[in-house]
């Protein structure tokens, strides 16, 4: 059996709606809507802040509330100066040889990445240094972010102990990486763990993205698989189809009329997309296990990679982000509710 048909439950989403969803102990339905950026009235700084995040690939990890953080300037300036003498110690042990060399560290918040008023803003790590070419350089970058938080997971009586950022993407050298995850740890008594992407969850995102009507040039759905061990001279299955016959291909199994996109649906999506490879090359990919997709709007990977592509979606791709996160802390199902732009 394919690991994207066990466990396999009930779920209904709204189409034009981010899907949250991840395998849990009972059926549910999980719903948020899309409210594309174009729609908001945001500033040159917030545009630019939001334009950052795309065409680059992001290390996603979930995190449990901060402990006594605070979004004081001169908070920020301490822990800049904390994390910079703890890349510093690391860099003294050897940990960052024949790679980039971390220097100044600058920790602030970082506008535009919000959605509702109970969104916490976000925050970003900026460590700068030289990199292999000894050119000073911009060597790792994090941002702290929270978007359409719907329930925190924070009771009342402590909520002005803690602050809660679901999410934290992060980019650059895998010892600079760990060294500001074990400062986070450390420094405000939290966990950072990856956000690693079952294949189910993969072919959620693929269908829900394909119903979108594809722009001009769209990028084509992309479909890694992994293929067995047994299989030898081949490790994966790259396949590519058209944005417009993947929507096409959608259309044909969900009805025009309804703004609901179903588990059935879905099933019959990927049966269509799997039966079609099947018969020309006589590949049943089926049985084995999706590993990456992408289209125009992102592509994700199990191991908890993720690279945006459409400024439209980034704010649906962070909420679908911020809900998986806080469904894994707090091990439970949580109900969704419409965006709020209240900022």
């Amino acid at each position: 059996m394919s690991c994207r048909h066990q466990n396999v439950r009930q779920h209904t989403v709204r189409l034009g709606h981010a899907l949250c969803h991840e395998q849990l102990p009972k059926a549910a339905t999980l719903q948020a809507r899309i409210d594309p950026v174009s729609s908001r009235s945001v500033s040159g700084e917030e545009e630019e802040n939001i334009k950052a995040l795309l065409n680059k690939t992001w290390h996603v990890f979930g995190l449990s509330p901060l402990y006594n953080f605070e979004r004081k300037s001169s908070a920020f300036q301490r822990y800049s100066k904390s994390l910079s003498s703890a890349l510093e110690a690391e860099s003294h042990k050897g940990c960052f040889v024949d790679n980039d060399i971390p220097g100044n560290v600058d920790i602030g918040g970082v506008r535009g990445l919000t959605v509702n008023i109970g969104d916490q803003n976000a925050v970003g790590i900026f460590v700068k240094g030289k990199n292999r070419k000894a050119e000073d350089a911009m060597v790792y970058t994090a941002l702290l972010c929270c978007v359409n938080l719907q329930f925190s997971p924070i009771p009342k009586d402590l909520e002005t102990f803690f602050k809660y950022f679901p999410i934290m993407l992060a980019r650059g050298p895998v010892a600079i990486m760990d060294t500001v995850n074990e400062w986070l740890e450390s420094q405000f008594d939290c966990r950072v763990t990856r956000l690693k992407f079952s294949s189910n969850d993969l072919l959620w995102m693929t269908s829900l993205w394909s119903a979108y009507t594809p722009v001009p040039k769209s990028r084509p759905l992309e479909l890694v698989y992994a293929v067995p061990q047994e299989c030898k001279g081949l490790s994966k299955i790259t396949y590519t189809m058209a944005a417009v016959d993947a929507k096409r291909l959608l259309d044909a199994v969900h009805p025009v009329d309804s703004d609901e996109l179903t588990e059935e649906e879905v099933q019959a999506f990927f049966d269509a997309l799997e039966g079609h490879f099947c018969y020309i090359f006589h590949v049943k990919l089926g049985t084995m296990c999706l590993r990456t997709v992408g289209n125009s709007i992102a592509y994700v990977s199990t191991d908890g990679k993720i690279k945006l592509f459409s400024m439209d979606f980034v704010f649906n791709v962070l909420a679908h982000l911020t809900q998986l996160s806080v469904e894994r802390f707090t091990g439970t199902s949580l109900p969704t509710l419409p965006f709020s732009h209240n900022e």
